[in-house]
């Protein structure tokens, strides 16, 4: 017996450490239990004095919690959460739960497949409404449009496919915001930058005369057609190499997004090749098409025929004149000035590169339009910068008197092709391994 108790007696003491040790363990208190012990340690008086301070939505997360929280908010009492309330806590909850994004124009938690392109779900096109779609909140779902002015001179009658192609010259807030979601918070909350990328291309026979010409060309509002079932031909990357036949024009669009410093850049390149033409015929080609640089700037042309009794406008007396699509108003109510030779906008982040080649050899016309945009992290529809593009409310609209000198003029262009010659480079070192 005695053997038996020797032998028995080492498991028992192993046995009292092992459970010693478990009791232990059970013992520590977790993170979350450590908090709520300590939390829920608080005489109530300061736990209300606490909620009192805290703002409606903050009031409502906290009542949404647990059901002790909620008796202490008097969450029944709390006054409807709405208007910029309801979007401060919609807008925090989207980033805690995947495959969901807060919706700026119904105020609400949507569902979506972030596999799936923007433009190819349901709701975009109750998005896509603009304004209308806000009731008593206007702008707080602003668009960016570089859509041609909508007062324009109708010298040349352009083919469908061109209004098509300078149709697709806007980009939705909550495109531009998925996209940053996704950077800033993973692949389930947001959708892919290749939704930005866009390539369009079409080419016509184009009668370069005044449609419109009687006693003298005027102004008037374009007839813009739904186009939204129109396809545009595109041939590849190689289609400005194509050989262009004779007497026509050929229009080129690429968008190209990048992401630079938790940033969404965009640029933008508008090619027009044609076959040479006088300047006079040319100034009514540009005139008429008035390519916007940004929502604040077109690339336009004044022929002079419209002028036979009337002095030319300022700045306009070349081919070429980027000009102003409305008076902008600084702070102080004088008008924005624009220094044209600056090849930036003052009003949003934008740099810009227009050149024009008239080629006696290959008898051809080239108009190269190149636009770089800073649109911000995206974050909301009033973050500054996305404000500067977006906004359609003269009061709202403010000159950025001094970019910050990472964005200061110039620095867009520079910044997006810098970070397209790493991309290239790291391209190529990956082809060699």
């Amino acid at each position: 017996m005695r053997q038996n108790n020797k032998q028995s007696t080492p498991k028992r003491r192993s046995q009292r450490l092992i459970e010693a040790k478990a009791s232990k363990k059970k013992r520590l208190p977790s993170p979350e239990n450590a908090f709520r012990q300590t939390i829920w340690a608080l005489p109530t008086e300061i736990l209300l004095l606490i909620i009192s301070n805290l703002s409606l939505p903050w009031k409502y997360s906290l009542a949404l919690t647990c059901k002790s929280f909620t008796e202490l908010t008097h969450r029944s009492t709390l006054p409807c959460l709405e208007g910029e309330g309801l979007i401060e806590l919609l807008s925090t909850l989207q980033k805690n739960i995947p495959s969901v994004y807060f919706c700026y124009c119904c105020y609400k938690l949507r569902p979506f497949d972030p596999n799936l392109r923007w433009k190819s779900r349901p709701h975009e096109e109750t998005l896509s409404k603009g304004d209308q779609a806000y009731g008593e909140t206007p702008n707080i779902f602003p668009r960016i449009h570089w859509w041609p002015n909508g007062l324009q001179i109708d010298h040349v009658l352009f083919p469908e496919q061109f209004r098509h192609l300078v149709s697709n010259y806007n980009i939705c807030f909550m495109e531009a915001n998925l996209v940053m979601r996704r950077h800033f918070h993973g692949f389930s909350h947001g959708i892919s930058l290749k939704n930005l990328e866009q390539y369009e291309s079409c080419e016509d026979v184009i009668e370069l005369q005044c449609i419109k010409l009687k006693d003298g060309c005027s102004y008037t509002f374009y007839d813009w057609e739904d186009t939204s079932n129109t396809k545009t031909q595109f041939s590849g990357d190689n289609f400005e190499a194509l050989q262009i036949k004779k007497n026509t024009w050929r229009f080129f669009f690429r968008s190209i997004p990048k992401i630079i410093d938790n940033k969404l850049y965009v640029a933008r390149f508008f090619t027009i090749t044609g076959p040479l033409v006088s300047e006079e015929l040319l100034e009514k080609v540009i005139g008429s098409m008035s390519i916007s640089i940004c929502p604040h700037l077109t690339c336009t042309a004044y022929p002079r025929c419209c002028y036979i009794k009337h002095k030319l406008p300022g700045r306009s007396r070349d081919c070429l004149s980027v000009q102003p699509r409305e008076p902008y108003l600084q702070d102080d109510g004088e008008a924005v000035e624009f220094d044209l030779e600056q090849d930036s906008c003052p009003v949003c982040i934008t740099d810009y590169r227009i050149s024009l080649d008239q080629g006696i050899s290959d008898e051809e016309t080239n108009l190269n339009i190149s636009t770089y945009h800073c649109l911000g992290s995206c974050q909301s529809p009033k973050d500054e910068l996305w404000m500067s593009f977006g906004s359609r409310d003269p009061s709202l609209r403010r000159l950025l008197s001094s970019r910050a000198p990472e964005l200061d003029r110039g620095s867009v262009q520079q910044e997006w092709h810098e970070a397209a010659r790493v991309e290239d480079e790291m391209e190529v070192a990956g082809d060699m391994v």
